[in-house]
């Protein structure tokens, strides 16, 4: 009898002692598992540092572009900046207590911008970059002619008066292609207002 609950104990033991071990066994997948997709993550990341870090721009920078062999020099802040979209101005009357005058009220609305153009991603440094080693400028391989105009435009902070456009309707929608490339959207809108048709022609996508 004795040895009978001394056997059943026994095989108790041992089953017990394989189901410990099995739970082990899956705890040790799930650790290794984890690790493995954490060991990933960590080099994602690492990877990601490295490349966001590649290309850190300071502020008060100049910044060299290479225009396909013509190369422009322009502030970081010229650059990275948000141009801000132009509204128009609301004027109401409101009647006052205390005098029997009119003021004017200028409404306060939130300001707006335009969306991040192409000159904001490449200043992010997320970005791999295409470097020219003879003039150690970011190259662009883009037509020249009319960058100055973009570099212009954003001089002046998107202000149409504060650059000149070209007065030829060819160097015009010339302009408009390299401002739609550039993701300039405020600079199209410029130029729409001097050339209506131009969006019909070139934006039908």
């Amino acid at each position: 009898m004795m040895n009978n609950q001394t056997n059943e104990t026994v095989e108790q033991a041992n089953e017990l002692k394989y189901e410990l071990n099995s739970v082990v066994e899956r705890l040790d997948q799930v650790v290794m598992a984890w690790s493995s997709k954490m060991t990933k993550r960590e080099n994602d990341f690492q990877e990601l540092q490295k490349l966001s870090t590649k290309f850190t721009f300071k502020e008060g920078e100049i910044i060299k572009l290479n225009i396909s062999g013509i190369v422009f020099k322009v502030f970081k802040e010229t650059l990275d900046q948000k141009i801000v979209k132009p509204k128009p101005t609301t004027i109401k009357f409101t009647n006052s207590r205390l005098r029997n005058e009119q003021s004017m009220e200028q409404s306060t609305e939130e300001v707006q911008y335009y969306p991040p153009n192409f000159f904001n991603v490449l200043m992010s440094g997320i970005h791999n970059l295409s470097m020219d080693k003879d003039t150690n400028a970011i190259f662009i391989n883009r037509d020249p002619t009319h960058f100055h105009c973009i570099l212009n435009y954003l001089r002046g902070q998107g202000h149409s008066k504060d650059f000149v456009l070209p007065k030829d309707s060819y160097a015009l929608e010339c302009l408009f292609i390299e401002a739609r490339f550039y993701m300039l959207e405020g600079l199209m809108e410029i130029i729409e207002r001097i050339s209506p048709n131009i969006k019909q022609n070139y934006c039908r996508d």
